[in-house]
């Protein structure tokens, strides 16, 4: 089992620099990863359309660290991550996620379920065909670019919702 400092700074959140290494790739969040089976889906159908269903993640509680559990590509993640967020509320942690590919191909983390999140991989695989699945959840660099360069009210409306300083932060720690 990995320690989740192998790939997680100890103390960081978003906006800032979280991996201890750089990935290929960033999907960011604002769903909670506990609770939102659109979430879940989507974040396994990346992974399993990158990787695969041959790995596993180890799973952590993003504010103390502790150790929940595995979850296996090939089982249901819906049935998995809901198991080990119940252990975590039995244990009176409220926090979110931290889970770390065995192999050190991905990571999501998620400081508590009200902040955004992040899912970084290393993957250079088409995700096309899960376009309106990935984008349904997920922003990555290139639609926060969009947001910081556009000039329609909806683009403005969120800049101005999320915060002009996070998104450039976020651009600049994980843009490539």
């Amino acid at each position: 089992m990995q320690h989740p400092f192998d790939m997680i700074i100890k103390g960081a959140n978003l906006p800032g620099p979280l991996f201890t290494q750089k990935f290929s790739r960033y999907f960011f969040f604002d769903n909670d990863i506990c609770t939102s089976d659109w979430l879940i889906t989507a974040t396994q159908q990346i992974i399993r359309a990158c990787f695969g269903e041959t790995g596993c993640a180890h799973v952590f509680a993003s504010t103390s660290y502790t150790y929940l559990g595995v979850i296996d590509s090939r089982e249901d993640w819906l049935v998995n991550i809901a198991g080990l967020c119940k252990q975590m509320h039995d244990s009176r942690e409220y926090g979110g996620f931290i889970i770390v590919d065995a192999q050190k191909q991905w990571a999501l983390f998620q400081n508590t379920p009200v902040e955004n999140g992040v899912l970084g991989i290393n993957s250079d695989k088409d995700l096309s065909a899960l376009n309106d699945t990935i984008y349904d959840i997920f922003v990555d660099c290139e639609i926060i670019k969009g947001w910081l360069n556009g000039s329609g009210q909806r683009e403005r409306s969120l800049v101005e919702s999320i915060g002009f300083d996070y998104l450039t932060a976020l651009l600049k720690y994980y843009d490539k």
